[in-house]
């Protein structure tokens, strides 16, 4: 009775549902939006976003952020260069593994 269960694969149903939950909420969205439209503001009005904050802070900030990108320049540098050392030593463990693998032909061929 139970036997179709077993052959669908859960990462699929729940993607499926999840995707079935969005278009639905969606809907719902768009439908709420036209029968309520947002009210049309006036022509003067003016809106101010966010906090006022003195300009030390903004300083000390923008310093912070110029040496947290330097940090990670050198940290991404310090990155390639490893990458291209571990490149070198994967070249050099495969002449090992070729080496190898002459020695053991050289050898099988001395019996």
């Amino acid at each position: 009775m139970w036997e179709w269960l077993a052959g669908i694969d859960l990462e699929k149903a729940a993607n499926a549902l999840v995707i079935l939950i969005t278009g639905i909420l969606v809907a719902f969205g768009f439908r709420g939006g036209k029968q309520a439209p947002a009210p049309k503001e006036a022509a003067g009005s003016v809106e101010i976003a966010g906090a006022l904050v003195d300009s030390s802070s903004v300083k000390l900030l923008a310093g912070e952020m110029h040496g947290h990108t330097l940090a990670l320049t050198a940290q991404t540098a310090a990155m390639e260069a490893q990458t291209e050392e571990l490149e070198e030593v994967r070249h050099a463990l495969n002449r090992v593994r070729d080496s190898t693998d002459r020695l053991a032909m050289v050898k099988a061929m001395g019996r």
